[in-house]
């Protein structure tokens, strides 16, 4: 069960991070834009902001497929980068698809270790399920 003070965290640091995206100044249309398909998506300002204070990365080679569906890992990073937490490998252990070598392992500890998230059962986490 999460806290209720875990969701007011989780919570104000995304509205800070949409507000943000307002509030910072507009970009140059010479610029290079940090996404290669966000051009159309309604989140483009929000995605870009995120970007900039390095909680998303994108995908690969400045793609970052707005269209499709975040996996339970790459909501870990978000909610892990945007709420301040430190990432925690060794919290992830009891999950047998989390690998030692993941890129998302301790952003799972992290959640784990503050009560945010839990398994879909004792030892499974489904990272890569949206």
């Amino acid at each position: 069960m999460v806290s209720a003070s875990y969701r007011s965290l989780i919570s104000k640091s995304l509205v800070i991070a949409l507000l943000l995206s307002i509030l910072l100044p507009a970009r140059s249309f010479a610029e290079a834009q940090p996404f290669n398909d966000t051009d159309n998506s309604y989140g483009r300002a929000e995605i870009e902001a995120l970007s900039e204070a390095g909680i998303l990365s994108g995908v690969a080679d400045g793609y970052f497929e707005p269209a499709r569906p975040i996996t339970r890992a790459e909501l870990a990073k978000i909610i892990v980068l945007s709420a301040g937490l430190e990432e925690n490998p060794d919290g992830a252990s009891a999950f047998r698809d989390v690998g030692t070598d993941s890129w998302y392992r301790g952003y799972v500890g992290a959640l784990l270790a503050a009560g945010i998230t839990k398994g879909t059962s004792a030892d499974t986490f489904p990272p890569t399920l949206p």
